[in-house]
């Protein structure tokens, strides 16, 4: 048959409030326990080394009415006592560190949910940055092959028209005005007003008011 034992409620009491003011230091609660059980022990010395027994009638045990045998209950043993301890404060201690393990369990699963959405934000503020600085570098290339396309049309074109102008001009290259002298000549040569390295420059300066301009509207957008 099972049997039951009195626990003391001022070791109660005084287990609880340790748990309750420090819940994680387990050496002072142990240390504690230690002492509240030496002094329970020193309290409840019995008489002599045998037990102490209550004597309820058998009656009082709802599978034996109407027997009136004695049935000795509710030993108080030191050894009963002390394990009892024992016992009640392995499942105090169990249930703080369980406590405390389901604890660190929730703040590590706050803590990695919290970091992952930071991650996630960060990503994705990066990566619009990074489709911007490709739209901006695709115009830039566009711009300068623009640029590049329309100086070598422009040299291509000086070219041929003065392969065309040194064709008509061996024929018309030489003419005397006789209104100024018989012996005087006029030559005709034709130049450029705006040379290749001035239409370089310009395109070189074009690009790079270009490349400023879509810069500074990048960062003034949100």
């Amino acid at each position: 048959m099972r049997s039951r034992v009195a626990i003391p409620i001022e070791y109660v009491q005084h287990l609880r409030a340790e748990l309750c003011e420090r819940p994680i230091d387990y050496i002072q609660i142990l240390s504690a326990t230690i002492a509240t059980m030496a002094k329970l022990v020193k309290k409840s010395k019995p008489d002599s080394g045998t037990s102490q027994y209550l004597e309820l009638p058998l009656s009082h045990h709802p599978r034996n009415q109407g027997n009136t045998k004695p049935l000795n209950l509710y030993p108080h043993f030191k050894s009963v006592n002390y394990w009892t301890a024992r016992a009640l404060t392995a499942e105090t201690l169990l249930a703080a560190g369980i406590g405390h393990s389901e604890n660190l369990q929730n703040v590590t699963v706050s803590q990695e949910t919290k970091k992952a959405t930071e991650i996630a934000q960060l990503t994705k503020l990066y990566d619009e940055r990074l489709a911007k600085l490709e739209k901006l570098l695709i115009t830039l290339l566009g711009v300068l092959f623009t640029i590049t396309f329309l100086t070598f049309f422009s040299q291509l074109t000086l070219i041929h028209g003065g392969r065309k102008d040194t064709s008509t001009r061996s024929q018309w290259a030489h003419f005397t005005i006789p209104i100024l002298s018989p012996f005087a000549s006029v030559v005709e040569h034709e130049v450029s007003v705006v040379g290749s390295k001035t239409i370089i420059g310009l395109g070189l300066v074009i690009s790079g008011l270009a490349y400023l301009l879509l810069r500074h509207n990048g960062r003034n957008r949100p």
